[in-house]
């Protein structure tokens, strides 16, 4: 989790004096160094092989108001370990499948899918939701995951913030009248302060000891421990650069005072004072958020503690005055303050529409009551969007 060391008056009285005067007199970042908030870190957990219906574009999309909403049933689905090649779960078939929408204004394919899955160890099954963006013309996708299971020794990973990129294959790469289509499966990795020497380095192995932990991976993987995703599939693990960082007032004593208790947990409901948006390098005001319109209604579960974000925004970008709705979901924990979520953008802004098309992260962290201002609570945001490339196929 982010760390959390206490501000001192003058640090806070600065900040909240940048923030107030559009900080475009600074070329510092408006989250001051006394708060971590560092680019999130993530690590492959399962390879994923799955089966769906052949000529998904011609038959499996419907056009309403929204653009042309998929309804794409899954056949079959493994998951296995991205280590080793074992299987982990298998796939509910005829139950769930992908219901995204591709855009017909910026062609973008919106995730939305529903599935179930049933681990081979101890027969418990999980349910996971996913949200995301992508492409289908380049039949790739990224997408945030929300995973709720009662296996034991899935707690942790269903705890994690999840993220699932796929890839869909062409007719001629994909079985006969089916639809072939790899996932992977990548949690957020928690955050270490080990020595980065402790990591092997083959520049440094000898000839020998190189040899050795060659064949001792033979002879550990044997045949069961090659990934089920093939070599002329490109997965990359996603990394993510920061965007902007963010300055936002709640009111104060919110764990007292903004919670209900509900049929899931305790709902929350934090109303927005007020936010700015600034460049991370500059430290230049980017947009300002708009005070009370929508907010925070996530739930603090009453099984887990864990804080699953819900939470709508809408920002107006200082340039050329057009706004943006931001729709927020994600995980993370009212006790050490600090979430992670999936952001959608929708903006008319020229200059956003590649930021948009992006998967984006956003992760925020709340500040006690000695460390904000009297009678607010002060938290700090910071937006990181998706660099790297999207799954591909190479090729037969």
């Amino acid at each position: 989790m982010f760390s959390l060391p206490r501000l001192s008056k003058a640090v806070l009285s600065a900040v909240l004096a940048i923030t107030v005067l559009t900080v475009h007199t600074e070329a510092a970042s408006v989250i001051p160094d006394t708060v971590s908030m560092p680019t999130p870190v993530f690590e492959p957990v399962f390879d994923c092989s799955f089966l769906f219906p052949a000529n998904l574009q011609t038959n499996n999309f419907l056009d309403g108001p929204f653009g042309r909403r998929a309804f794409f049933p899954f056949i079959s689905g493994n998951f296995t370990d991205s280590k080793t090649g074992e299987l982990v779960a298998t796939l509910l078939p005829a139950l769930g499948g992908g219901f995204g929408i591709n855009s017909t204004v910026d062609a973008k394919f919106y995730v939305d899918a529903v599935m179930v899955i049933q681990f081979v160890d101890d027969n418990e099954y999980a349910y996971l939701k996913l949200n995301g963006i992508g492409s289908v013309a380049g039949h790739a996708s990224s997408f945030y995951l929300v995973m709720e299971t009662a296996s034991a020794a899935r707690q942790e990973l269903a705890g994690q913030f999840i993220i699932f990129s796929n890839i869909f294959l062409p007719a001629d790469a994909s079985p006969a009248n089916e639809t072939q289509a790899y996932f992977r499966m990548f949690a957020k990795a928690i955050p270490t302060t080990g020595s980065t020497t402790d990591m092997f380095s083959f520049s440094s192995l000898s000839k020998a000891v190189l040899s050795a932990v060659l064949a001792i991976t033979v002879l550990t993987v044997h045949t069961e421990a090659a990934s089920v995703i093939p070599d002329n599939v490109s997965m990359p693990t996603p990394e993510f650069e920061t965007v902007f960082d963010c300055v936002f007032l709640f009111p104060a004593n919110l764990q007292q005072n903004n919670f209900l208790d509900g049929p899931f947990g305790r709902r929350a409901f934090f109303p927005f004072i007020e936010g700015n948006f600034t460049d991370p390098q500059t430290g230049e005001l980017v947009a300002r958020l708009l005070p009370a319109l929508g907010g925070g209604f996530g739930i603090n579960s009453t099984v887990d503690a864990k804080f699953y974000v819900d939470a709508v925004m809408v920002m107006q970008f200082v340039d050329d005055n057009q706004f943006a709705y931001l729709k927020l979901n994600g995980i993370g924990s009212t006790a050490g303050h600090a979430s992670s979520f999936f952001l959608v953008m929708e903006t008319a802004s020229a200059a956003r529409q590649d930021l948009a098309g992006k998967f984006i992260i956003f992760s925020n962290l709340f500040l006690p009551a000695d460390a904000s201002p009297a009678n607010q609570t002060l938290a700090y945001f910071r937006m990181f969007a998706k660099s790297s490339p999207e799954g591909s196929f190479l090729g037969q």
